[in-house]
């Protein structure tokens, strides 16, 4: 008994030492396309380029839903690659411009869009070099085939110079 117990606990040793190399890179993906969540995040893992200050920074929509930027910045687009059974951070040649935003209502469930972003996902959008970017916050009423879009807001960014 005592030797049937040590063959089944080496075994679940060994099983799990095997396997435990790869959840790292199970976990978190690897492969895909990532946004860092914070300006904080950015920075720690060396993606952050500089920030970005918006002109307006709550909106109230309807059903008592509040849209709030707290951060905006530029990083470096990366995912993580598998690299000797651990997910490393690889960073891309493009840049991403990524916001920081939090929500006061049942966000999931809204119609309201930032370009091609649903309000409560990542807002992640492609970054091309410029000083101020122009996006339009919209409500979308009607998921047919004929796209109906309200406008209902334009949020300015504007590249923070830092002083040296």
């Amino acid at each position: 008994m005592q030797k049937l117990f040590l063959i089944l606990a080496l075994s679940f040793a060994t099983i799990f030492t095997l396997t435990r190399c790869g959840f790292d890179c199970v976990d978190k993906k690897t492969g895909m396309h990532k946004s860092s969540q914070t300006m904080e995040e950015a920075q720690k893992k060396e993606l952050f380029k500089f920030e970005f200050i918006a002109d307006k920074t709550t909106f109230q929509l309807d059903s008592g839903l509040i849209f709030n930027i707290k951060k905006a910045w530029v990083e470096s687009s990366w995912s993580y690659e598998c690299i000797d059974n651990r997910a490393e951070v690889v960073k891309d040649s493009s840049y991403q411009f990524v916001i920081d935003a939090d929500y006061n209502g049942n966000i999931i469930n809204s119609n309201y869009w930032l370009e091609n972003n649903h309000l409560g996902a990542v807002l992640s959008f492609d970054y091309t070099g410029q000083d101020t970017i122009q996006l339009v916050l919209y409500k979308r009423s009607s998921y047919t085939l004929i796209e109906d879009k309200m406008k209902v807001n334009t949020i300015d960014f504007i590249r923070r110079k830092v002083s040296r």
